[in-house]
């Protein structure tokens, strides 16, 4: 992969990137006049304790930044590292946040030459920002990337290559591989995370159902999500998920490959989505939404997750990060299990994180180590603190460990990743993402046909790859 395009490029990229990864706030989202969905207050989260570092340490510092109320920033460039210490951009803002905070003070206290100083963005805003700051040549020292965008960052010259002393035998080939370009290695892996299934066991049994999601074909799904609505209380629903965004288009992901659907990008670079099955894994979502099993009109992803949380839905299809959000959650009894492959072939939609070093020409060989050292540590040593948050590490010594067996609901889900279906390794995905998420709101929405808009899908992802 070529790494030689201009950086205004990449500040234009960052741009356009606002429209491109609003996934989690709903300010602009389209509303229509269909029945509400229940307003609730999510109870009382016990997270691990705050952290020493994850805010800025001074008033004026925070004002800068203009923190929010959950501790993410809006002006993160506005704070700058003290001597030995290292600036980390991450976009860590759902259940996982807590737990890299205290990955970051336990190797602070380990009393490194360079100490982290955490700064957690607000998901949307992530990829626009730092792509922003490093084409002003004020990129951050240690960031975090999606392996779906990292091919991106590494084309665009945002991200450098580096040495580490990374076991690598610690590590699958195929996570290796995911943040190897052209034989040279641009980030460490720290996890896998999935689309799973969340039960709220004590709303099963009410409506007498074993709280299990062993149904392999749709009619039996269907014939579940109609008996919880029947035995539900008014208000409650069979299952929480926004009708925009990112959920519906990771399920969407996950039935499509359930159907025996090809790779969206294939290795040549080519547009291959199988056509029949895109239409009929959409329609089969909609008739979900249509028929009011899901909580209707849910536009950010806080809403879904607080639904489930204070009891007003069965399940919930959710990121494995939210396993330690759940079980900190006071009242809250829930099993933590694969979302059903209903059409014949197993299937997860998954991603990965990975940490990265974002390109700054001020940053000096011994802070570019000092970064090294800690992604390195943070992989291995903080693995087991990041698996507490429900993520899958991607280092083999961790997720073989006893310590890691032994937290609860990990067996549960744990074979998503064995069945995931990863994005491609293709820099123009994260755009064509952004546009298959876009034509299938248009659809969940009503405003267009199955048909039409999976062929639109279609020839606007040829477009991006063009």
């Amino acid at each position: 992969m070529k790494k030689c395009k201009k950086l205004t490029a990449l500040l234009m990229a960052g741009v356009m990137g606002l429209s491109l990864f609003g996934c989690s706030s709903g300010k602009d989202a389209p509303t229509t006049a269909a029945p509400q969905a229940p307003e609730t207050q999510a109870p009382e989260t016990k997270a691990p304790e705050a952290s020493a570092t994850a805010a800025p340490e001074t008033t004026g510092a925070a004002e800068a930044a203009d923190v929010n109320g959950d501790g993410t920033v809006n002006n993160p460039e506005k704070i700058v590292a003290g001597e030995h210490e290292l600036i980390f951009w991450s976009l860590f803002s759902g259940g996982d946040g807590d737990w890299m905070d205290k990955i970051i003070d336990d190797y602070n206290a380990t009393n490194p030459e360079y100490k982290i100083v955490p700064v957690k963005l607000v998901w949307a805003d992530y990829y626009t920002k730092l792509m922003t700051a490093v084409a002003a040549g004020k990129g951050p020292d240690i960031g975090v990337s999606h392996v779906s965008k990292l091919p991106e960052l590494v084309a665009n010259g945002a991200v450098q290559s580096f040495e580490t002393s990374l076991d690598w035998s610690e590590y699958t080939e195929g996570a290796r591989n995911t943040v190897t370009f052209d034989g040279e290695v641009y980030g460490v892996p720290l996890d896998t995370h999935c689309l799973i299934a969340y039960l709220n066991t004590d709303l099963f049994k009410e409506a007498g159902i074993e709280p299990d999601l062993s149904v392999n074909t749709e009619d039996d799904f269907v014939a579940l999500l109609k008996q919880l609505k029947e035995k539900l209380p008014e208000g409650t629903y069979p299952l929480a998920m926004d009708k925009i965004q990112d959920y519906p288009f990771r399920y969407w992901w996950q039935v499509y490959y359930s159907m025996g659907g090809t790779n969206v990008i294939d290795a040549d670079g080519k547009v291959a989505i199988d056509r029949d099955k895109a239409i009929k894994a959409a329609e089969f979502i909609k008739m979900l939404f249509d028929e009011e099993y899901i909580t209707p009109n849910l536009t950010t992803t806080e809403e879904q997750d607080k639904i489930f949380q204070a009891g007003k839905a069965a399940m919930v299809f959710t990121g494995t990060w939210c396993v330690g959000k759940f079980g900190a959650t006071d009242g809250l009894n829930f099993k933590a299990t694969l979302v059903p492959s209903l059409f014949g072939t197993e299937s997860a939609w998954a991603d990965s994180h990975v940490f990265t070093i974002p390109v700054n020409p001020g940053r000096t060989p011994e802070e570019t180590q000092g970064a090294i050292d800690f992604i390195t540590w943070a992989s291995k040593n903080g693995g087991l603190t990041w698996a507490e948050s429900g993520q899958i590490p991607s280092n083999l010594t961790v997720t073989q460990s006893d310590a890691f067996k032994a937290l609860p609901q990990r067996s549960e889900y744990m074979r998503a990743a064995q069945i995931a279906a990863y994005p491609p390794q293709s820099e123009s995905f994260y755009t064509a993402r952004a546009d298959m998420i876009e034509k299938l709101d248009s659809y969940w929405n009503g405003d267009v046909s199955a048909e039409d808009m999976v062929d639109d899908m279609i020839a606007t992802i040829r477009a991006d790859i063009e």
